[in-house]
């Protein structure tokens, strides 16, 4: 969800305060979710029946770097 993703994105800049970084440099390099193995449980239903309750989560994966100059495009040549 977004709000996992937000809070990723305030732990880098966390991160990056605590190792006195510059926080307006950092810039993210890379973002990626995978599939995490299914969360089985039970839910109890009327009349002694059980459902399956089953969660799916996410492992979410994010590098950040603190960039110390910004690369000018070449010239085109003539």
């Amino acid at each position: 969800s977004c709000k996992a993703l937000l809070t990723l994105i305030d732990n880098a800049l966390a991160n990056a305060k605590a190792k006195s970084l510059d926080e307006s440099k950092l810039t993210i390099n890379h973002i990626q979710v995978n599939q995490a193995p299914k969360g089985r449980r039970r839910t109890y239903r009327a009349h002694g029946r059980i459902n399956a309750f089953m969660s799916n989560p996410c492992h979410i994966e994010l590098f950040a770097e603190a960039r110390e100059t910004n690369i000018e495009k070449a010239a085109a040549p003539a």
